[in-house]
């Protein structure tokens, strides 16, 4: 729990352990908070299940090459499942100026995803060593305030 926001994610030693289809709902359907984040990245293909589960999916797509091919096939199943009927918002994270707008979408074939600009370096060491979420700190929520409230009003609480 990190300031009103339940964060599920796995470290890497958990990550390592082999959990069933029941135990893993055991443990999403456990989880307490009005606004539960669970991140999928990392996790082996048995997650599709899940995502029937979730009131709402946001894709945080990485715009670096290598990472947009490695999720690639990931991004395949959430268009299925949006298709299929499911609500999924899309995000490009970490958006810079060396990133060719056309090529990346032309290659994720989404369209106007939200845009969530680079935060520098600096910012989130500062946030680190203050033991902060980035956010917390005046310059990171002045640039990412607008695009964050942004996706904010696309979630339904």
């Amino acid at each position: 729990m990190d300031e009103g926001i339940n964060w599920i994610i796995r470290s890497p030693e958990e990550l390592a352990l082999f959990l069933s289809y029941e135990q893993k709902l055991r443990l999403i359907n456990s989880v307490a908070g009005n606004v539960i984040l669970y991140d999928f990245s990392g996790c082996d293909k048995d997650y599709q299940s899940f995502l029937e589960l979730m009131d709402q999916i946001i894709v945080i797509i990485d715009p670096l090459p290598s990472k947009m091919l490695e999720g690639y096939q990931t991004l395949c199943r959430l268009k299925a499942f949006e298709i299929s009927g499911g609500e999924v918002i899309y995000t490009v994270n970490k958006h810079n100026k060396g990133i060719n707008q056309r090529e990346m979408y032309d290659f994720l074939k989404i369209r106007n995803p939200y845009i969530i600009p680079m935060v520098s370096m600096e910012n989130i060491y500062t946030a680190e060593y203050t033991c902060k979420i980035p956010y917390s700190l005046g310059e990171v929520k002045s640039i990412l305030y607008e695009p964050i409230r942004k996706i904010a009003e696309q979630l339904e609480f």
